[in-house]
């Protein structure tokens, strides 16, 4: 089994909408009730896996921690130029095969804790054709709101 540091997972979620685009199946992006999606998807075996941007987090330096302070801060200047915060897609996945539907992480949903543009996944499933009843398993890497923010609602779960 590989073992990811921390910052190569990290660089591997952020370019992972963009995998798809190579050799991708179907790219879409579109509008679906006021809310831009950006989807790409790829084969994965028998699963066609779908990314769904749920929006870009502006996030600041301090999130970014480590050894090495400098070498930080010289890979936020190549990724963003001399601001304080580094663009960062935060997404979903979606893997669907002919008998299972399974959502990885669910975006921020109504949640507001990331700044503005957050909350695209329920559009993008939309855009899939994808119900919250077609989805059998979610998978959640972690617990951060920005992850299963998605599966709530003021109503309670989605």
């Amino acid at each position: 089994m590989a073992v990811l540091s921390r910052r190569q997972f990290g660089a591997l979620a952020a370019g992972a909408p963009l995998a798809g685009l190579v050799g991708a199946s179907a790219a879409t992006a579109g509008a679906h009730a006021g809310v831009l999606t950006a989807l790409y998807d790829v084969s994965v075996g028998a699963y066609r896996m779908t990314a769904m941007l749920d929006g870009i987090a502006q996030l600041p330096r301090a999130a970014f921690f480590g050894e090495d302070a400098d070498a930080i801060a010289a890979e936020m200047v190549a990724a963003a130029g001399e601001g304080e915060t580094l663009p960062t897609p935060i997404s979903a996945f979606l893997l669907q095969s002919d008998d299972r539907t399974i959502l990885i992480d669910a975006g921020m949903g109504e949640l507001d804790g990331l700044g503005p543009g957050f909350g695209r996944m329920a559009a993008s499933l939309d855009v899939l054709g994808v119900s919250a009843a077609d989805i059998d398993t979610v998978v959640l890497t972690h617990a951060h709101l920005d992850h299963l923010g998605g599966l709530i609602s003021g109503a309670g779960a989605v």
